[in-house]
């Protein structure tokens, strides 16, 4: 780096940690504002593609705050997204369910969509390129192979891409454009649904979507990222705010009406004992048993679903410990996503409202005390 650059870099980042070997990528943070971003050095040629980025407004890419020259280099700083790694999620926890890796898909495609629509192929997805933020959206990242489509032109002039999961086209045999990104798309979905790259059946239809992204010829793949998504479907991720708003219209319409409804159903119940009492058909057998099932239907309402976990997820504050997060929440949270240095780490846990995870609760920690928290709710 020149002189100016490295006085800028100095003066105005602090590197946290490298998240390359070659030191080419790392976090930093803003001495002034306190705020994680990610400082990469990329060869001049790819950093005209930032450049382009700078002045997007794309969903589900890290926002370019800044660009600056150094030779035959520059030097890209841009948002920082919390998370893990597709390809480290799946080495902690599995593989994925199929809505779930139907759902980052789609988060993929919403970059796509943007990307696309400027011309931009990205050339590089892969498990590593794609970080599940903290809040369970998927993020595409590292424009460092990206280019601009070229009208009139037979192929790329380079030979890049991540072996296993880059198109055909990218080893000379056509210019790649936005089918390219579909094709290595469709292998992410194949990984997310068996852990690997390489071809296997899968049923369903998903299996059918991978198929046709994975085509060999690029005019036999889905057209677009617009065509795709549809396909995908995916739920739509709501603020918190929406169905707390939801719960609060319940309470109050349960405050208003359970007065009324248990008037109604002591009434019916007491001519319904009277009528048994004078027919001789009541015992005190059948008093218990009542008494029991009630008792049980009473607790499986109140202590599970999706909006007892997020009235829980509310009483959630920082600087509590993990444990004390436990006994709000009634259970032990799954590890979700963990990153930073080993000083440092900071890890998400989630609590799932129910098996459909309808409703989900996040909360991070960084050495041993909450530090954020986050929940969406899904349609």
């Amino acid at each position: 780096m020149n002189n100016l650059t490295d006085k800028f870099l100095q003066t105005d980042y602090e590197e946290v940690y490298t998240l390359s070997g070659d030191s080419s990528t790392a976090v930093v943070r803003s001495p002034r504002t306190g705020e994680f971003l990610v400082r990469k050095t990329v060869a001049r040629e790819y950093g005209e593609i930032y450049k382009l980025l700078s002045t997007l407004e794309i969903p589900n890419i890290p926002k370019v705050r800044s660009i600056t020259d150094n030779g035959e280099h520059s030097v890209v700083i841009e948002e920082f997204i919390p998370g893990m790694t597709l390809e480290r999620k799946i080495e902690i926890n599995g593989t994925l369910l199929e809505k779930d890796a139907m759902k980052y898909a789609a988060d993929i495609c919403n970059a796509l969509e943007g990307l696309h629509r400027k011309g931009i192929v990205h050339r590089d997805i892969s498990p590593s390129n794609i970080v599940i933020r903290s809040d369970g959206t998927a993020y595409l990242v590292d424009f460092g192979i990206s280019r601009v489509k070229k009208k009139n032109q037979k192929a790329d002039t380079e030979i890049l891409g991540t072996a296993g999961y880059a198109a055909p086209e990218q080893f000379g045999f056509r210019q790649t454009d936005e089918r390219t990104d579909i094709y290595s798309l469709g292998i992410i979905m194949r990984y997310m649904l068996t852990g690997s790259a390489e071809a296997t059946q899968i049923s369903g239809k998903i299996g059918r979507i991978i198929e046709k992204c994975t085509q060999i010829e690029p005019d036999n793949r889905y057209l677009n990222a617009v065509e795709l998504k549809k396909l995908l479907g995916g739920k739509k991720a709501f603020n918190i705010k929406a169905p707390l708003i939801a719960i609060a219209v319940i309470l109050l319409v349960a405050v208003v009406a359970i007065p009324r409804i248990l008037k109604i159903e002591a009434e019916n119940a007491a001519q319904e004992y009277n009528y048994n009492a004078a027919s001789g058909n009541i015992t005190s057998d059948n008093v218990a048993s009542q008494d029991s099932n009630t008792s049980s239907d009473s607790r499986s309402n109140t202590d599970t679903g999706e909006f007892a976990t997020l009235e829980k997820y509310e009483k959630v504050q920082k600087g509590m410990t993990y444990d004390e997060v436990v006994e709000i929440m009634g259970s032990k949270g799954k590890l979700d996503t963990e990153y930073g240095p080993e000083d440092g780490k900071i890890s998400t846990y989630v609590w799932y409202g129910n098996t459909d995870r309808t409703a989900s609760a996040y909360v991070e920690f960084q050495r041993g005390a909450v530090t954020d928290k986050s929940a969406y709710y899904l349609e």
